[in-house]
């Protein structure tokens, strides 16, 4: 049995659980696609429940996990690196407070400051500590995959510019500091910055495995 592989499966299945339970208890569920870092974690998700399967009929002998799962894995991981980079650096819930998350997002029975802490440094960590440690196992993919990893990004970044445009929206983020006049221009290069640190994130990934 392969111990590692299986604590991988084991903590990827109690993240996503947890994740899927602050998910349903979000009052809009049209947040998660409006919150980059939402979105991320919806992303990984998605890739849980289909790695969680995938490495189990591994660690059976089934088959080898395939290819382009352990490609998702990679992408799961470097995306929830880079959501929360973007929480510490530049959500500064004690800056920009406008940004936090809140017990009123939520049903009752899911806090908001469990969930702040679930999205944005426990689920992260768990998944890059999957990946790099846990993982090891598992070779990764075609290098391909560190510039794949960057398109959800990117597409985040182009709705987030065109429907701010065209003022199809009310844009989710505010990075002007309270009481200052917004600055659009300053939100939409700010966005810019998660495609960028996606690459420098997927590149450092891909290497300390």
């Amino acid at each position: 049995m392969n111990a590692p592989l299986l604590g991988a499966v084991l903590l990827q299945a109690v993240t996503a659980a947890w994740t899927l339970r602050v998910f349903c208890g979000l009052k809009r569920k049209s947040d998660i696609w409006r919150y980059y870092t939402y979105l991320q974690n919806a992303f990984s998700l998605l890739v849980s429940l289909i790695f969680v399967p995938a490495a189990l009929l591994a660690l059976l002998g089934v088959m080898d996990v395939p290819s382009w799962v352990r490609g998702l894995r990679y992408v799961s991981a470097t995306g929830l690196c880079l959501a929360s980079a973007v929480y510490f650096l530049l959500l500064r819930p004690g800056k920009h407070p406008q940004n936090a998350i809140s017990d009123d997002d939520f049903r009752s029975g899911v806090h908001g400051r469990s969930a702040d802490r679930l999205l944005h440094i426990i689920a992260p960590a768990a998944s890059v500590a999957s990946f790099l440690l846990l993982e090891r196992d598992i070779h990764l993919t075609d290098s391909l995959w560190t510039g794949l990893a960057a398109l959800p990004s990117l597409a985040y970044l182009l709705m987030y510019g065109l429907l701010t445009a065209l003022h199809l929206w009310k844009p989710p983020y505010a990075f002007s500091t309270p009481g200052s006049k917004p600055n659009p221009l300053l939100d939409g290069l700010t966005v810019a910055f998660f495609p960028a640190a996606y690459f420098v994130i997927s590149f450092l990934l891909w290497n300390l495995r």
